[in-house]
């Protein structure tokens, strides 16, 4: 199993913020949407926990955009 990358689980939680406050809402409005705690939101923005796939797909529904914008880019190896 791959190590986690902690880069990558911050910069997710970067991505879910801007796109979040680009569209003028609260933590709260998307976890509602999103069917999940807020609590859960302010740690995936904050970069604390990785999110599930099943997750990133109910956000980005939630945000209206697809699952990739919610996704960070990876550098080429």
């Amino acid at each position: 199993m791959p190590e986690k990358n902690p880069h990558i689980t911050k910069a997710f939680g970067a991505n879910l913020k801007r796109l979040r406050l680009a569209r003028k809402l609260t933590q709260v409005d998307v976890a509602f949407e999103a069917d999940m705690e807020p609590s859960y939101m302010t740690r995936l923005e904050n970069g604390k926990t990785d999110p599930s796939l099943s997750t990133v797909y109910a956000l980005a529904e939630a945000l209206r955009v697809s699952p990739r914008e919610l996704l960070p880019e990876l550098p080429d190896n």
